[in-house]
């Protein structure tokens, strides 16, 4: 329990944003090392060309997009989003790689900016960038992330983030209806239960689908009801395979699916706020005070509160 208590409090010392980013950019430096040990199917070299390539990608579109339409813009988003992009699209190999994998990057930043419903965005940028880019055939995306020699390195970060936002449940709903699909699927392939829950956990993105993806907060039901829908949904959409036409079955396609009917049973709209006070109560304890920004057009609507009721 002690132990416990010690990472429960170094979790709540960082935010949500910082800690995914912390541990994308621990997980991308591990990969690397990796890759110059031979450890993973590409050299260290083409990971760290292909890293700068996405993340200048990220960084300058973000910026253009911003300034088009004026809008304020979370950094650490912008990494976090070049980050998965990195872990998940196959390295860079040569000219045809690097204008898709520069697409791919560009269109996951616009979602931010134009496919949205006030001022909130609907999809997980890096999923919506992949899927689109597969459904005009350039998708590129492997999931590489989910190799066995990451995946106690993946599991160790992951469950560090759903610790933080104490999302156990969506997981295992999540996990358990993929497992349970893909296991139905590969049961035609003489794939028998055993195997399968080997490569599910072992060579697939499973975890790191799960516990980073899968729980951004902007695109997950607040509901608790809605969650475990959510979780069912992605899960089985993960664990499927079919082609039709040019949509075919891919985390990333699930994830945008789940996104959707997040959108659908979520509050519409995204209410800025301005801190106002911080207040120490007691040791342990701070009351924050906010008011709505003057900036937001929503600034009007009425906030019916509920007991037990928090903000991310």
């Amino acid at each position: 329990m002690y132990l416990l208590q010690k990472i429960d409090n170094l979790l709540n010392s960082i935010t949500m944003y910082r800690l995914v980013l912390y541990v994308l950019t621990i997980l991308a430096i591990i990969s690397i090392i990796f890759g110059f040990i031979e450890w993973l199917p590409f050299s260290g070299i083409l990971f760290i060309y292909t890293l700068v390539v996405i993340l200048i990608s990220v960084f300058v579109s973000n910026m253009l997009f911003a300034k088009i339409i004026r809008a304020d813009t979370n950094t650490e988003s912008v990494w976090i989003t070049g980050l998965i992009l990195f872990l998940t699209l196959a390295p860079i190999k040569d000219g045809t790689d690097l204008i898709v994998t520069v697409v791919i990057a560009t269109v996951a930043m616009a979602s931010k900016y134009f496919l949205t419903y006030d001022k909130k965005h609907i999809f997980n940028p890096a999923a919506i960038g992949m899927f689109l880019a597969g459904l005009f055939g350039f998708g590129n995306s492997i999931w590489w992330v989910g190799s066995t020699v990451l995946m106690p390195f993946v599991l160790v970060m992951g469950v560090l983030i759903i610790r933080k936002i104490r999302r156990f449940q969506l997981f295992f709903i999540f996990a358990i209806f993929a497992i349970a699909t893909s296991s139905f699927f590969n049961y035609f392939n003489d794939i028998n239960p055993i195997e399968n829950l080997r490569m599910v956990i072992f060579s697939w993105p499973l975890i790191f689908f799960g516990t980073i993806m899968l729980t951004e907060p902007f695109t997950t039901p607040f509901n608790k009801t809605n969650r475990t829908i959510y979780g069912a949904i992605v899960g089985i959409l993960f664990g499927s395979q079919f082609s039709i036409g040019p949509l075919y079955a891919s985390p990333e396609f699930a994830l945008v699916a789940g996104n959707i009917f997040t959108f659908i049973v979520n509050p519409k709209g995204k209410l800025i706020l301005k801190l106002k006070q911080k207040n120490q109560l007691a040791p342990a304890i701070f009351e924050f005070v906010f008011s709505p920004d003057e900036r937001d057009s929503s600034s009007n609507r009425k906030i019916n509160y509920i007991a037990g009721q928090y903000m991310e």
